[in-house]
């Protein structure tokens, strides 16, 4: 990942403020403050919302600076050092190495950017395990060489969780939801440890909040959820709420119009997904659905290509009779439009498809 030169001083006071005073046992901990831990759905507008309102209230109100997320360590430490730069750099290309999943969608992204503006003396402490260690990882290790840290406590830290990363990728479903749901209190406690006495905000998917015993994931795991291993541990110091059975997945990230055939119509944004660029010809899509006008494309033949992914419309699902458009973008320059009507009624098995419009 490139950084930009002229502002390698403030960057590296940016990882200074993170180095290890020394390593500390993770099963123990001399922690005094308050935990604040939210769980989410990912990337659904309504609940970002209100984690950015949270958090301002946290700053501005209580002084608190320390926010906890789901991201290995060396993402939040891009995090980090973007958040000292004068442009998003960093947090564009940390967007396509983490493309084509719930985290990598533009609501997602201008969450960040909020807290950039409003929030800037946040810093950030992820506590994942290493996904996407072989790009991101590297890219920070690399990073760390170039400015001769290579012997630093973070170039340690990282390195630890990478390993983890590995380990992870390496075990088979159930284990490995373990491995990582053990390991996340294992970074939690190491990460409290650097603060010692100081306030925090912790922001995770649901599942590793709040445990629903009928829920897919908790079937997966051998072992308590992170916030119920931290419980046990922190007693009265930390608190824990589910904002996601508070999430309204009715409302749309953005309104808008689009011209289709040389007509206007009114747009509600469901989604903008980062794609991997790997296996796609673009980087972008927004998702559109039309809100009216749909009785234009009721003749409209319909081939065999359908939405390439339920994702696509979350928070949302596809609904009876709608037209969704897709917009693909590379390098923020449009390049291609597809549309798509769903079906007017559920097939035999109760599913609703939309498939693509054919023009001549």
């Amino acid at each position: 990942m490139k950084i930009n030169k002229k502002n390698s001083i403030s960057l590296l006071l940016v990882v200074f403020t993170t180095i290890i005073i020394g390593l500390t046992a993770y099963q123990s901990s001399n922690y005094s403050g308050q935990i604040y831990l939210y769980g989410e759905g990912h990337a659904v507008p309504s609940i970002l919302d209100k984690e950015f309102e949270l958090w301002n209230q946290y700053y501005n109100e209580n002084g608190m600076r320390y926010l906890f997320v789901e991201f290995p360590f060396y993402c939040s430490e891009f995090l980090n050092l973007w958040m000292q730069e004068d442009n998003d750099d960093i947090l564009d290309e940390m967007w396509e190495e983490i493309a084509g999943t719930l985290g990598a969608t533009g609501a997602n992204k201008e969450f960040y950017k909020k807290i950039k503006k409003a929030c800037p003396e946040t810093i950030f402490y992820g506590t994942d395990v290493g996904h996407k260690y072989d790009t991101l990882g590297e890219q920070y290790l690399s990073y760390l060489r170039e400015h001769g840290q290579e012997n630093s406590d973070n170039y340690k830290r990282a390195q630890e969780i990478i390993n983890q990363g590995k380990i992870y990728s390496e075990k088979n479903q159930e284990n490995a939801f373990t491995y990582r749901e053990n390991m996340m209190v294992e970074n939690f406690i190491w990460s409290l440890n650097q603060l010692k006495h100081e306030d925090i905000m912790g922001i995770y998917g649901a599942a590793h909040i709040t445990m629903n015993e009928e829920d897919d994931y908790s079937n997966l795991i051998s072992v308590p959820n992170m916030a119920t291993q931290l419980t046990d541990k922190f007693s009265r110091k930390i608190y824990t709420e589910d904002l996601s059975a508070k999430a309204d997945t009715s409302n749309p990230w953005k309104t808008g119009a689009l011209m289709i055939n040389g007509k206007e119509y009114q747009v509600i944004l469901w989604n903008e997904i980062w794609l991997n660029r790997k296996s796609n010809s673009y980087d972008s899509v927004e998702v559109w659905e039309l809100k009216e006008g749909t009785e234009d494309f009721n003749n409209i033949p319909v081939g065999d290509r359908t939405i390439p992914d339920s994702s696509f419309l979350f928070p949302t699902e596809i609904k009876y009779g709608k037209i969704y458009v897709l917009d693909y973008y590379t390098d923020d320059e449009f390049k291609e439009r597809q549309i798509f009507r769903s079906d007017n009624k559920s097939m035999d098995d109760g599913s609703i498809i939309a498939r693509e419009l054919l023009y001549k």
